[in-house]
């Protein structure tokens, strides 16, 4: 595994570009959490940069690795190197290496781990993925990152013996909180195209409004009166509502601001757990956002079952129109397309007097292709013929196979030599083909034009006469009635 983690990334600008991205973003991110940082240790309450490489990983695999590890070793070393004592800052680079080593393995590791588990599929569309996820990520990919930091800062003299298990815990909590937190949340942005949902903008500012504020009342942030509270919840369902019909980037950002507020007010003493119960302030907050955030992605899991019940019913609709309007065999237009095609065309002549040709084709002597090469031969020229005729008509024109050997191709030309012109080229064409049965494969074709008066009848039946009058006449030609 570890082989498999540390492989060499080829040193390209495009690797250079994102793992320095990566380790910048680590380094930031850690900052950012080490404002909230407890003793022993300063370690953070909230492990950001977790979460935030986790997803990382997820998106671009075990190359982002030197990224990971510089971030940490960057993002750790400044809180205990010290330029007036060259022990420390000698202990302070090999225990920010371990941690480096660490959060390696933790989160790169982990996520291969986690690929070849759930075989590269999303962690965050089933239950059983989450489950996987929560054990490898949360749980494992943490106190990985947390026994191995610790320990280096344990050795190092950085912290107490005595502070083992309270800095692991901190730490191990920490780490697993940032990525339930972070790491759904960014994957739905890094891995999906934005959500095809009218007022997405809307649903998602709504939703953000009336949770939020209800939060900073919860947390004590703000002190609303009873009528506005009265309203922010009867407005709940509907931002709720909103949430489920918008996808899980809406709830995974009403999640991320909410646990925002709740950080941010119990750090400055605010709220439920300002105050010291059983167990530390930071460390019920932590209890409270892992429990918040695996509802909220009981949450998710629903939304995006939804998502994914939408696309597959949708992509059989599409499956079964085509089947509907569309020949199995040759995939070109069947006869019901083609004949709401044909009364779609007439009326539009009728309209505007703009004409229409019609060509009905049929193979010469087909029964004994499949006398003496079989159906499946048959068949596979009759694929071939249609590409052909596909080929060699304007993307306008509509081809469709009228029954067994029978082809009718409608075109736009009104004008007799252009219509014959394109019979001829087919004919020339399809004559040309070598269809790989040892003989040559010819068409006959019967062609007509719109007139006043047209029905579907008359004007199929007008192309159906020419094409028997060709047939009648030597075949392997056009005519025209």
């Amino acid at each position: 595994m570890l082989k498999e983690v540390f492989t060499p990334i080829p040193v390209t600008k495009k690797s250079l570009t994102l793992n320095l991205s990566v380790a910048l973003l680590y380094i930031t991110s850690g900052l950012l959490g080490q404002m909230f940082a407890i003793p022993p240790g300063n370690i953070t309450p909230i492990g950001l940069p977790s979460g935030l490489m986790f997803a990382l990983a997820l998106k671009h695999g075990p190359r982002i690795w030197p990224g990971v590890f510089f971030g940490a070793f960057f993002g750790n070393i400044w809180a205990y190197f010290s330029l007036d004592n060259i022990t420390v800052s000698i202990n302070a680079i090999c225990a920010a290496t371990l941690n480096g080593f660490g959060d390696v393995c933790a989160v790169v590791g982990m996520v291969l781990v986690l690929c070849k588990i759930l075989k590269n599929t999303s962690p965050f569309i089933s239950l059983f993925n989450f489950a996987v996820f929560v054990a490898i990520g949360g749980v494992l990919g943490a106190f990985i990152s947390a026994v191995v930091g610790v320990t280096g800062l344990v050795l190092f003299g950085f912290i107490e013996a005595t502070d083992y298990l309270v800095a692991l815990t901190n730490w191990w909590i920490g780490d697993a909180v940032g990525v339930l937190l972070l790491a759904p949340f960014l994957h739905s942005f890094i891995s999906n195209k934005n959500p095809k949902v009218r007022f997405y903008a809307f649903y998602l500012l709504f939703s953000l409004f009336v949770f939020s504020v209800l939060s900073a009342e919860v947390f004590e942030f703000v002190s609303l009166n009873a009528n506005l509270f009265k309203m922010l919840i009867v407005a709940t369902p509907l931002a709720f509502a909103a949430m489920v019909s918008s996808g899980q980037q809406v709830v995974y950002s009403v999640q991320l601001v909410v646990v925002s507020i709740a950080v941010v007010a119990t750090y400055q003493g605010l709220g439920p757990f300002a105050t010291y119960h059983i167990v530390s302030p930071l460390v019920e907050l932590q209890t409270f956002i892992a429990v918040f955030s695996l509802m909220v992605f009981s949450l998710a899991l629903i939304v995006e079952q939804k998502r994914l019940m939408l696309i597959k019913l949708t992509e059989q609709k599409k499956e079964l129109e085509t089947l509907y309007t569309h020949d199995k065999l040759t995939g070109l237009y069947n006869r019901y397309r083609i004949e709401e095609h044909l009364k779609a065309e007439l009326e539009r002549f009728k309209r505007n007097k703009t004409g229409f040709s019609v060509l009905i084709l049929d193979i010469d002597n087909f029964k004994s292709v499949n006398d003496n090469f079989g159906h499946l031969e048959g068949d596979r020229i009759l694929i071939e013929l249609s590409e052909l005729l596909n080929t060699h008509t304007r993307s306008i024109d509509l081809v469709g196979r009228w029954g067994g050997e029978e082809f009718i191709i409608f075109t736009e030309e009104c004008e007799k030599n252009h219509v014959s012109d394109l019979a001829n080229k087919l004919l020339s064409v399809i004559r040309s083909y070598d269809f790989k049965i040892g003989r040559t494969m010819t068409v006959s074709i019967g062609y007509t034009i719109s007139i006043e008066n047209d029905t579907p009848l008359s004007i199929v039946q007008r192309a159906d006469e020419a094409l028997y009058y060709a047939k009648r006449h030597g075949k392997n030609q056009a005519h025209f009635t």
